[in-house]
């Protein structure tokens, strides 16, 4: 009954879900998890409109938009290192934009009246027991126009999270109502020079892990070796994504 605006939010084409749980035992391995305590209510885009069937509220799970002329990624690598600063090992970081949104009603965010716990899959070549940081680019909201996200970035703020506990398949930890944007999970390993030990020692070896990003194509396995080496650029895999063809 009155002209309004209608705000249309992108994503990937790798987006994942994750339905709203009462506990964590269906949460499988892999796979982004959501538990919210019994009796949490949600409203609809932060207003006093409550979504009377919570069936579909969700948390999407998903990459970070570098489409739009901006390599939004790299931007938060830089941003993340200044906060964390540098100490000499080697970084890891992987980088999701978490969303609270109602797949029955457009995928329209919507916020929790308490806090809910994300559960985020292990990234590959981590365990239990390694060490991660938790950063919460609070400001950066996906509406934002590309000019004010990239201000959002460099310049808002960033919250260090609270990790709850650290699993074989998980990072856990608690989000707070409307507390949903970019985060990065980082962890690091020892960096080491390359140097001939002689051969009366025996040194510690580092793993070496080769990544590939297919940019939303299929996945390809990760290599890992302790001891460096030489990938041939033919010997490299061939990403295989629909509707494209790779070229060289």
């Amino acid at each position: 009954v009155q002209p309004a605006t209608l705000t249309v939010r992108g994503t990937t084409s790798d987006v994942e879900y994750a339905k709203v749980l009462s506990d964590a035992e269906s949460i499988d391995e892999g796979e982004p998890g959501l538990v919210a305590n019994a009796g949490t209510t949600y409203t609809i885009n932060d207003s006093d409109v409550h979504v009377d069937d919570a069936s579909g509220i969700s948390l999407l799970f998903d990459e970070i938009i570098n489409d739009q002329g901006t390599d939004r990624t790299d931007l938060l690598k830089a941003r993340t290192d200044r906060e964390l600063g540098t100490n000499g090992n080697n970084r890891y970081y992987d980088f999701k934009y978490l969303d609270l949104v109602d797949q029955n009603n457009g995928n329209t965010w919507v916020k929790a009246d308490q806090n809910i716990t994300v559960y985020w899959p292990l990234p590959e070549g981590t365990n239990a027991n390694t060490q991660f940081k938790l950063l919460h680019f609070a400001d950066a909201h996906r509406s934002l126009s590309n000019d004010q996200i990239q201000t959002a970035i460099q310049t808002g703020e960033v919250e260090t999270m609270k990790i709850k506990q650290v699993t074989d398949t998980h990072v856990i930890f608690d989000v707070v109502p409307g507390g949903f944007s970019p985060f990065a999970l980082v962890w690091e390993t020892k960096s080491s020079s390359t140097v001939d030990p002689g051969p009366d020692t025996d040194p510690t070896p580092t793993e070496h892990t080769l990544r590939y990003d297919t940019n939303g194509g299929e996945k390809l396995q990760s290599e890992t070796k302790k001891i460096s080496w030489t990938k041939d650029y033919e010997d490299l895999p061939t990403p295989q994504r629909d509707g494209y063809t790779f070229a060289g």
